[in-house]
């Protein structure tokens, strides 16, 4: 069982069981019910969203223009596409959407 703050800026944490899913305690699920009413998950993916955008923009720099020349062509920041990097920024929001 692990705690995790519902939608990552509730203030609500409940626990998050892998096999059986989500559990509240008491007072827990009205909670969550009015953060959601109120906006609150979308307001949850935009952060998610800045938030994996500036890992992947940190990941990239450190990783890539520390040591030029040392990886494949394609990692390269001069060769890099463009299209690949608005890709990767989806797939990173969806996995990270699947762990909430």
């Amino acid at each position: 069982m692990i705690r995790k703050n519902f939608g990552t800026i509730s203030g609500i944490v409940v626990d998050v069981c892998g096999h059986h899913g989500t559990f509240f305690d008491y007072g827990e699920l009205p909670g969550v019910m009015d953060f959601v009413r109120s906006g609150g998950l979308g307001l949850a993916q935009k952060h998610a969203e800045a938030e994996s955008m500036r890992d992947a923009k940190t990941r990239f720099n450190h990783g890539l223009t520390a040591s030029p020349g040392m990886g494949p062509a394609w990692m390269e920041g001069d060769l890099r596409d463009p299209a690949s990097d608005e890709f990767l920024r989806r797939v990173s929001v969806f996995i990270r959407n699947m762990f909430r």
